[in-house]
């Protein structure tokens, strides 16, 4: 991938995840950087093979980071790698899931060189619907004015740090339009979408995009948002 960036996430174990541990309740436990920081060899392994492999070119993300705390011992511990191993660190960034990260974003910010905000999980969470649960999967929307809004307030507290969106947002064309309305810029896409998000991104126009914004934000309902986007499409 040399020299075009490349991002490794570090392992993203438990909530849906097979892991083998018994949680009552695995998407509120110990899954993601909390795991990796409990069980720090596995964090360091990743971390030793990540300086170890990085051309120059590489990024390192945290997943589930829910306080400034976390973020400042993985990166603590990056530092130390690298400085063994007689290398640059890889940027350090963090996947903004849960509404604790969104709303800490200003100090976030400070420690990291970039975020991506992980609207399938942050959806669940700030809608407090479990999306495979098929009793309430049907509340689980990601166009939802709630989640618009965490978005925008994290862009625009993210003191010009780069956010990103990874996530099944991203690739719908509807969403991409919403995102790059919020000032996101970057999206993740799943490859067989990629077309269909590039000709939704060449047929708009930043004029429109601004105007998109404040209709979108002030909607009521995720089908409110939705007709809004389909009319401005």
């Amino acid at each position: 991938m040399s020299p075009h960036p490349f991002t490794l996430r570090t392992f993203d174990l438990g909530g849906d995840k097979v892991l083998g541990l018994e949680e009552e309740n695995p998407f509120l436990g110990l899954r993601g950087v909390r795991l990796l920081l409990a069980e720090r060899q596995l964090l360091e392994t990743q971390l030793r093979a990540a300086v170890r492999a990085n051309p120059g070119n590489l990024r390192v993300m945290l997943p589930m980071v829910s306080d400034p705390g976390e973020v400042r011992e993985a990166a603590e511990l990056l530092r130390k790698i690298a400085r063994e191993e007689g290398k640059e660190a890889p940027r350090l960034g963090i996947m903004v899931e849960v509404p604790s990260a969104v709303f800490m974003a200003p100090e976030l910010a400070g420690l990291v060189g970039f975020m991506s905000v992980g609207t399938n999980d942050l959806t669940q969470y700030i809608l407090a619907v479990d999306r495979q649960n098929f009793r309430v999967s049907h509340l689980y929307d990601s166009l939802h004015p709630a989640v618009l809004r965490a978005v925008d307030y994290l862009v625009q507290k993210a003191q010009g740090v780069e956010v990103e969106v990874c996530g099944e947002l991203a690739s719908d064309p509807l969403g991409a339009a919403a995102l790059l309305a919020l000032g996101v810029s970057a999206l993740s896409i799943a490859p067989p979408s990629f077309l269909s998000i590039k000709k939704t991104i060449l047929n708009l126009r930043i004029e429109d995009l601004r105007g998109l914004k404040e209709k979108i934000l002030g909607a009521g309902s995720a089908e409110e948002v939705r007709r809004i986007l389909k009319s401005a499409l």
